[in-house]
């Protein structure tokens, strides 16, 4: 029987809560624990920190991530916000979602005297918080939306979302990556969604692009779903330039503030990385510029990218290899809540969507960008699987083995892709072997 809609008000506070006491758990096991393998091997690191508190003095473990320097001068430098010398001055609201909660604590803490010196880090923790709630409600909807899945959990969305190595390793920077598994999870819902894709998703998916700029892929997700739609070229074209017109308000308005308070458009992900634009420097036979960047991680001649990207996708898989073999195992064991193609269809058109647009960006650090489709396609599928088994034992089983190999589960930046010590990989192993023992009756063992 279907859930019914997910009332984003009465939901959300719970999530939050639940993600709140993930993270103390996460900054105990991690930080202090686990440090010594809390790695992030590039540009990150686990680094001590004196704070004072009411006159009292003590020492506390922290990520400081090379990237942080750019944002925090803006949260101290709020009125700077549309200056060019905002490096992220792109991710406009992002940023300002930070400052506001940063100016929010400042006066809390103000009220009770304390003075905490980690507070641009705090504002971020709370934000990435945030962005993990509303993956939560998104993915909830998602589930919720389809009539084979009878019951779905909190804690459980809430666990595979937490240890999803996506969200894992950006958990105490100030970065924005979880937000790509957002807006994958958007896109699923809008193609899954039986009604009409109002004007007012555009707008909002304008207002997401100031977070982060690949939620434009989503204005493609909502003109893919009028197509499948489709009733006539003049209803079609109409509505097509109202969702176009509606996706940029946001940003004009942007870039008019940027003119209008004096200051110049800055892109360093263009002009230090040339994301995307490379193809427009081939195409024209003009030299892409790397403003200096020495990392190995550059592949922008046609067709040489698609064999980077292609690489890194073998990459990627390896590193969810585990989780590839827990899906196997879940599927095989759908004996009662079986999806029919109809019910893939939003996920697979989703990963195509951002599988084509994330080939095209031309900087291939490892894993991570293959991660933001395939990844994140290994993800739901793994939450629809596990509430789509009946069998509590292999359900039992294959969340445990998601938990235990994510807990521990290396940054993708590692040399060696997977650096899992080797009790765990054995302990995994053991495990997946007794799940496959608890499958023997199903159809994974029959002739």
């Amino acid at each position: 029987m279907r859930q019914g809609n997910v009332n984003i008000i009465k939901i959300f506070p719970k999530f939050f809560f639940l993600f709140l006491i993930f993270t103390i758990f996460s900054f105990i096991i991690n930080l202090y624990l686990n440090h010594e393998n809390f790695y992030f091997f590039y540009c990150d690191e686990v680094v001590n920190y004196n704070l004072n508190i009411n006159n009292t003095s003590f020492n506390i473990n922290y990520v400081f991530s090379c990237d942080e320097p750019k944002y925090f001068y803006i949260l101290d430098n709020p009125s700077l916000i549309l200056s060019s010398e905002n490096y992220y001055q792109q991710r406009p609201l992002y940023v300002l979602v930070a400052i506001l909660i940063k100016y929010i604590f400042s006066k809390i803490f103000l009220i009770f005297g304390i003075s905490f010196t980690l507070i641009n880090q705090l504002s971020f923790l709370i934000l990435q918080i945030i962005i993990l709630s509303f993956q939560a409600i998104v993915l909830k909807k998602i589930l919720s939306s389809i009539d084979k899945i009878p019951v779905t959990n909190n804690f459980i969305i809430s666990l595979i979302i937490f240890l999803n190595p996506m969200n894992k390793w950006t958990l105490f920077q100030p970065g924005h990556q979880n937000l790509t598994t957002l807006i994958f999870f958007i896109g699923v819902y809008i193609l899954q969604k039986k009604t009409k894709v109002g004007i007012s998703y555009p707008f909002l998916v304008g207002l997401l692009f100031l977070f982060h700029r690949s939620s434009a892929i989503l204005i493609i997700v909502i003109l893919l779903k009028n197509i499948l739609n489709f009733q006539s070229f003049k209803k079609y074209f109409i509505n097509s330039l109202q969702i176009i017109s509606c996706f940029f308000i946001p940003y004009l308005f942007f870039r008019a503030s940027i003119y209008l308070t004096g200051n110049v458009l800055n892109d360093n992900q263009i002009a230090e990385y040339s994301q995307f634009t490379w193809i427009l420097d081939f195409l024209l036979d003009k030299e892409t510029l790397y403003s200096g960047i020495t990392t190995g991680w550059y592949c922008q001649k046609i067709p040489h990218f698609m064999l980077c990207y292609l690489i890194d996708n073998f990459k990627t898989m390896f590193y969810l290899l585990v989780v590839f073999v827990l899906l196997l195992v879940l599927k095989v064991n759908q004996d009662r809540y079986k999806l029919s193609l109809n019910e893939y269809l939003p996920l697979i058109l989703t990963f195509l969507l951002f599988y084509f647009f994330w080939m095209l960006i031309g900087w291939y650090p490892p894993v991570r960008f293959s991660y933001y489709s395939i990844g994140n396609l290994a993800i739901v599928l793994f939450t629809l699987f596990y509430f789509c088994t009946k069998d509590n034992k292999i359900k039992n089983i294959s969340i445990f083995i998601y938990s235990y190999y994510f807990l521990f589960i290396n940054h993708w930046n590692a040399p060696n892709i997977i650096d899992v010590p080797f009790l765990n990989i054995t302990i995994i192993f053991l495990l997946i072997l007794f799940l496959l023992f608890k499958s023997r009756n199903s159809k994974f063992f029959s002739e």
